[in-house]
């Protein structure tokens, strides 16, 4: 069996989409080798670069990393190189990095500059975004320089792949487009069923939920829009918004307040813990995604897991996993008449049969196959 080092943030210092992505794929390297190492971030992301209340996990139900070495401290370029030592003698044979920031840029050149220079390990690179999503023209010279690196790609979407293929052409047989495969920490947990979960909420159907951190990208401002339509087909359509607002969460509430939807957009402007995701996906008749752009979008992944039908754009792998079944309803594009018409029509359609699809899609997005396909590029 060939022996792999996992690179990446772990709860408690960090927390979001891409803690449980490490977490996740760390337990299935796990089911095949227990030996299998997480190399690991010592030091919080500083204040004044995230933009949320603290970047810390605060959920008691946490992604719990069993053999973790936090070695990369961001602020220390000699963790950088201790990092390279450290995974030079443990004899690995590829080493596996998440690439979705230009923060972590300086200490991924050095680590894998010296990887290259002074090992045979093969660098594997997530590629979860190609840029990042505030773009820059220095965040840009950072993500060419370091998926420059990189010995074989695994990304997400056709859109990461093709900028990869665009920057390194003579690179393209070296990238492998593999779907996002579902969270595991949420289905550790007993997830409530849909009555108390709404009891829980203090709410009632039909209920529609946007998930995670909200940035401009991500489109609520023209859900909100949508919304002012959609209540008047049917007035107890109700939407949760549920995720740390990363912008000015006022004027989300002045247009909320504006288009008299306070009544049916309730906003919980706060990080999500863990152990609170179960109820809000066994609570709504659908998550709502009306990205304007996107790569991966880890929320549908979570709902996937939930049998939970989605509305979306066709942002980013949405349409890929559309394509392989009718998992809700997809709006033509990112504007706020179209998403009010995919929303209705989600109510007027056959909801089972789209849980029915959901469950269909569930079964291609495994770790185990994707953990497989890795080890074998």
């Amino acid at each position: 069996m060939s022996r792999a080092i996992l690179v990446g943030p772990s709860a408690p210092r960090f927390k979001g989409g891409i803690v449980l992505y490490t977490y996740s794929l760390y337990q299935a390297y796990r089911r095949r080798d227990p030996s299998i190492e997480l190399v690991s971030f010592s030091r919080p992301y500083p204040k004044r670069l995230f933009p949320g209340a603290t970047s810390s996990d605060t959920s008691r139900v946490l992604s719990r990393i069993e053999n973790e070495r936090p070695l990369i401290d961001w602020l220390n370029p000699l963790s950088w190189l201790a990092t390279f030592f450290h995974i030079r003698s443990t004899g690995a044979d590829r080493v596996v990095f998440p690439w979705w920031t230009w923060f972590w840029a300086p200490a991924y050149l050095v680590i894998m500059t010296f990887l290259k220079l002074f090992s045979r390990v093969k660098i594997v690179i997530i590629a979860h975004n190609a840029f990042d999503h505030e773009d820059h023209p220095l965040k840009r010279l950072a993500a060419r320089l370091v998926l420059s690196l990189g010995d074989r790609y695994i990304v997400n979407s056709r859109a990461v792949q093709s900028a990869i293929e665009e920057m390194f052409p003579r690179k393209k047989n070296r990238i492998t487009r593999l779907f996002h495969p579902l969270y595991d920490i949420f289905h550790e947990q007993r997830a409530p069923e849909r009555a108390e979960s709404l009891k829980k909420l203090k709410l009632s159907p039909p209920l529609l939920l946007f998930f995670g951190h909200v940035r401009k990208y991500k489109g609520l401002d023209i859900l909100i829009e949508a919304m002012a339509a959609v209540v008047k087909e049917d007035p107890q359509i109700k939407l949760l918004v549920a995720g740390e607002f990363w912008e000015d969460a006022g004027i989300y509430r002045e247009r909320i307040q504006k288009l008299h939807l306070a009544k049916n957009i309730v906003l919980m402007d706060r990080y999500v813990k863990n152990e609170e995701v179960p109820v809000l996906f066994r609570a709504a008749d659908a998550l709502v995604l009306p990205y304007r752009r996107a790569v991966g979008t880890g929320p549908s992944k979570v709902a996937i897991g939930f049998d939970l039908p989605i509305i979306a754009t066709p942002a980013g792998d949405l349409s890929e996993l559309f394509a392989v079944a009718e998992i809700g309803v997809m709006a033509k594009q990112a504007t706020p008449p179209d998403m009010a018409a995919a929303i209705i029509r989600f109510f007027q359609g056959d909801r089972q049969k789209f849980v029915g699809n959901v469950r269909k899609v569930k079964r291609e997005l495994s770790w185990e196959k994707f953990v497989g396909i890795i080890e074998n590029i």
